[in-house]
């Protein structure tokens, strides 16, 4: 992975101009063009050298352990575990897809449980300051209704009982 960012900040090189390795022979008409013994030698070299050995990319356990703290280990092992099993069904490429895309939407699923919860139970009543307050539209008023241009105020009682805030309907003992 690599890119993104500002300039110079997690680059692919490290913040240092990389360097051209393929030279002229990067362009089909340059390599067309002629080439002398000593570039078709070196040419045979740079591309004997892009081919992976079968053992390559090569994974040190001990590069993970030394770069990445023990907090972060312990909540990414559940994934890492999930990703070895579905590395030699899907490939690795696929691997990291689905575990990123499986991560992230937990976190998003969480985050809209967190926030449906803090709604229902946090609402803003006459015993408490701050919380979140609801407020509702005023009552929607059409040509043809009973007292147009005028609401309709034909409305039971129990509309007039702030429930939102904490209060009942119940008649009060005195």
């Amino acid at each position: 992975m690599g890119g993104g960012g500002p300039k110079g900040y997690r680059s692919d090189t490290g913040g240092i101009i990389p360097m051209n390795l393929q030279g002229r022979m990067a362009f089909e008409r340059e390599r067309l063009f002629g080439m002398t013994d000593q570039e078709r030698s070196w040419r045979a070299k740079f591309v004997k050298d892009q081919k992976l050995a079968p053992h390559e990319p090569v994974e040190v356990p001990e590069i993970y352990t030394e770069l990445v703290n023990p907090i972060r280990r312990f909540y990414r092992a559940p994934g890492d575990k999930f990703q070895a099993w579905l590395k030699p069904r899907v490939g690795t490429q696929w691997a990291e897809h689905i575990r990123y895309g499986i991560g992230k939407g937990s976190l998003m699923l969480l985050s809209v449980y967190a926030a449906y919860y803090y709604y229902k139970y946090n609402r803003n009543t006459w015993e408490k300051h701050g919380a979140i307050k609801v407020y509702t539209n005023k009552p929607l008023v059409l040509p043809g209704d009973k007292n147009y241009p005028q609401p309709n105020l034909d409305h039971p009682p129990s509309f007039y009982v702030d429930k939102q805030r904490g209060f009942t309907d119940a008649v009060p003992d005195y």
